[in-house]
């Protein structure tokens, strides 16, 4: 119990690290499975036009004034145009 006791002090004694690097966490993760949906959302689109993904890119998170978090995302596809 002594050495439980020992390391739950040294902990405390960097609490404020531990809540930054979980914040830091919490912005690199969505805390909703939207991103999944949109993933699928954007093969299906890509699929049913014919075209594929060449890339992906994102900005960092940028909050908003209500406190909601936005990040944005460049999709590159190569195809061509049905006629």
């Amino acid at each position: 119990m002594q050495a439980r006791l020992s390391k739950a002090q040294r902990d405390r004694a960097h609490e404020a690290a531990f809540k930054a690097q979980l914040q830091s966490l919490r912005l690199a993760m969505p805390d909703s499975p939207a991103l999944s949906a949109f993933i699928r959302d954007a093969n299906g689109i890509a699929s049913d036009s014919g075209v594929a993904w060449q890339s992906v890119t994102h900005a960092n998170p940028v909050a908003g004034a209500d406190g909601v978090m936005s990040i944005a995302v460049g999709i590159t596809i190569k195809g061509t145009y049905r006629r």
